[in-house]
């Protein structure tokens, strides 16, 4: 149980800095920042990227072996950045 904590509790961090650096992004915005370009597009913009990567997950969901799984992992993480870049 212990080593799960530590997990969740290492999970929480990474996503909570995550959301930070984001929201940092929306708060001074760089030309050469792709998530502040998202931010600028707005929830069109950013919902098209969620549906795309959302498809992207089911699609890698299928891959078989180690190489899908890790495909599955990646998009898995794709979407989840989307759905922040949304919430902030």
């Amino acid at each position: 149980l212990g080593k799960v904590r530590q997990r969740v509790s290492e999970s929480d961090s990474i996503l909570a800095r995550l959301m930070t650096t984001i929201e940092g992004r929306k708060a001074a915005p760089s030309e050469k920042s792709y998530t502040s370009k998202l931010l600028a597009g707005g929830t069109a913009k950013i919902g098209g990227k969620i549906v795309e990567e959302a498809a992207e997950v089911v699609e890698a969901a299928d891959e078989p072996g180690d190489a899908g799984r890790s495909h599955f992992v990646y998009e898995c993480a794709d979407l989840t950045y989307h759905l922040f870049v949304m919430m902030a």
